[in-house]
């Protein structure tokens, strides 16, 4: 019990030798809090007037490291703790654990600094990545965070980014999908292509404008390959769509 009380003595000796300290301290992060959201909200004027989202983001991102180290460097320094004495416990505590990590964290970060700079994808980007569709959400140094059809958010290293094939398919842009029919060689064609057509006439999510089209894609040795190419915006429908289309087709016999 004595051990206790004497702790807490001390510490409530400790904060009231330094309440100054902690004073001026919540003065000091309330007026970086305001120089940030500022800062902040210029840059999203910046953006309405034409700034590119994904470098309003990184802007953004970058102005909220700085208020970070901003405050824990004054906080340091106002509490009177010595930088190079942190610094070397912090080199001997953590230099092993820092030295593996440090190899894996830079390439991801020199892999994020190359996105942002080449833009493969940007944010709000619908891609096609791992065999399935996802929005892009943000671009960091160390990761990419993306959100599924389903809703489900996945945060992917950079550096495995660069070294994965991933299909943009932008904004707002219609997205081209397909689907294959089988026919016999004596079928006529202008026929097929017609009731594929129709098919995708009768499917509620198949845009009119881009034009589907028809192109014989293989040529078998009783049979060709008739592929429908249509175009959607709503992905999240795709299965749906695919589906209900597939059913025309079955409709139309034409298989």
């Amino acid at each position: 019990m004595t051990a206790l009380t004497d702790t807490l003595s001390k510490l409530f000796e400790w904060l009231l030798t330094n309440a100054e300290a902690f004073l001026w301290a919540g003065i000091f992060i309330l007026a970086v809090f305001i120089v940030y959201r500022v800062l902040v909200e210029q840059v999203r004027k910046w953006e309405e007037r034409g700034l590119d989202e994904n470098a309003s983001f990184v802007i953004q991102r970058l102005f909220r490291w700085i208020a970070y180290i901003a405050v824990i460097i004054y906080i340091v320094h106002n509490f009177g703790f010595k930088l190079d004495t942190i610094g070397n416990y912090l080199a001997v505590a953590g230099g092993t654990i820092i030295g593996f990590a440090a190899m894996n964290t830079l390439g991801n970060a020199i892999s994020g600094l190359i996105i942002m700079t080449s833009r493969p994808f940007k944010i709000g980007d619908r891609v096609f990545y791992n065999n399935q569709f996802a929005d892009v959400v943000s671009i960091d140094l160390i990761y990419t965070k993306m959100r599924t059809l389903d809703n489900v958010s996945i945060s992917v290293p950079n550096q495995l980014l660069l070294q994965t094939s991933i299909t943009n398919y932008g904004k707002m842009g219609a997205t081209r999908r397909n689907i294959t029919v089988t026919r016999k060689y004596d079928d006529d064609f202008t026929e097929t292509e017609g009731r594929l057509f129709e098919a995708a006439r009768a499917v509620q999510g198949v845009l009119v404008e881009p034009t589907p089209y028809v192109h014989i894609t293989s040529l078998g040795e009783k049979s060709v390959d008739y592929t429908l190419y249509f175009f959607i915006t709503d992905l999240r429908k795709l299965p749906d769509i695919e589906a209900a289309l597939r059913k025309e087709i079955i409709a139309r016999r034409i298989w």
